[in-house]
């Protein structure tokens, strides 16, 4: 019997070092000799993430990841589709790596980064990052007026001509600039609806209608000097009037955030908040948004406290900024005055649409 037991007990000990060697060579660990000897490592089989891109300059795009890297990159020119010679800067993190490229990008312009990144462990990451030409002309401006809902009843000429009166966002121009890289975003609908401006010059105190559902005739852009192209609803002859390509309804009808913000470097340049005055606290979808409204100082926070309290709204009802005339008079006056522009919820009220003038 207690042979029995001396041979279970071998062939247990046995087995048990062939397993720990098998487990051992497949473990993903590396090891390096040291004056103490061998340090265990664990394993990285993660590759390195990009966290966010900013275009610095007219000849900088910066790159952001998640740990130390090694950059290989090549800038491609769209339209032209040539290769654009860059040199690579690194911080002293060596996370934020700068692609600095030997001639200037167009406004507007599309580009993109392509390339490949290495950790130190050897983990790599290939990406291809578009971006549009830096934009030195950034116009100051800020919303004034949207409707939240379309109308659902056509009067009988627009019946007649296919027209439908959609969702849209007024804007006037505080300064003369360059719409490109410009995008505005609705918390409600997500990242995957905002509409990005086109690489448009505008002069100071103009008016610019953005339709935010292509339904009906008349949608038509007008990226060029006539302004008396479209001719659908809530569309002025004489004020710019552009389109969102959706078909679909935008916009939160009585709560959201939007955003007026430069994809550049993420700069909101103007926002408004509203809420039904039954909402307690904003969603998940929404709270992103107001971390950003408070960090742009717009408003004193982004709390539901500071946002416009929607007590009631009928159908054809529009969001009107009270105070336009007034700023627009100070950015005239005062080319050094305060930018971006504060907002709260008093300074708006609920009227009927006059889209296309102030």
């Amino acid at each position: 019997m207690k042979e029995k037991i001396k041979i279970i007990l071998k062939l247990l000990l046995e087995t048990s070092v062939i397993v720990s060697i098998v487990i051992f060579s497949v473990m993903p660990v590396s090891c390096k000799i040291t004056e103490s000897g061998i340090q265990i490592l664990g394993g990285d089989y993660k590759p390195p993430q990009i966290q966010k891109v900013i275009v610095e300059d007219a000849n900088t795009v910066s790159l952001y990841f998640s740990e130390e890297v090694k950059l290989d990159v090549n800038v491609i020119s769209c339209g032209e589709d040539h290769n654009v010679g860059s040199n690579v800067s690194y911080d002293e993190s060596k996370t934020r790596v700068s692609v600095i490229m030997e001639e200037e990008m167009e406004i507007g312009k599309s580009y993109e980064l392509f390339g490949s990144v290495t950790d130190e462990t050897g983990n790599s990451l290939t990406f291809l990052v578009p971006f549009k030409g830096y934009n030195s002309h950034v116009p100051k401006m800020i919303i004034t007026e949207f409707q939240t809902e379309s109308v659902s009843s056509q009067r009988k000429d627009e019946k007649a001509e296919g027209i439908y009166r959609n969702e849209y966002v007024e804007f006037v121009a505080l300064s003369a600039g360059n719409l490109a890289g410009l995008e505005f975003v609705s918390a409600n609908d997500g990242e995957e609806a905002k509409f990005e401006f086109p690489p448009v010059e505008v002069k100071q105190g103009e008016v610019l209608v953005l339709h935010l559902r292509n339904r009906g005739n008349g949608c038509i852009n007008e990226n060029e000097s006539n302004l008396s192209l479209a001719y659908s609803g809530y569309s002025t002859n004489g004020v710019r009037d552009l389109w969102s390509e959706s078909e679909t309804t935008a916009l939160g009808n009585k709560t959201d955030i939007i955003l007026l913000r430069n994809s550049a470097d993420e700069s909101i340049l103007d926002c408004v908040m509203y809420r039904e005055e039954k909402v307690t606290e904003w969603g998940k979808k929404f709270e992103g948004y107001a971390d950003l409204v408070s960090a742009s100082g717009i408003y004193e926070g982004g709390e539901l406290e500071y946002a416009m309290n929607v007590i009631s709204k009928s159908n054809g009802k529009v969001f009107l900024r009270t105070d336009v005339r007034d700023v627009l008079k100070e950015a005239k006056n005062n080319p050094d005055f305060k930018y971006p522009v504060g907002n709260s919820g008093d300074l708006w009220t609920i009227g009927e649409s006059s889209a296309g003038t102030l």
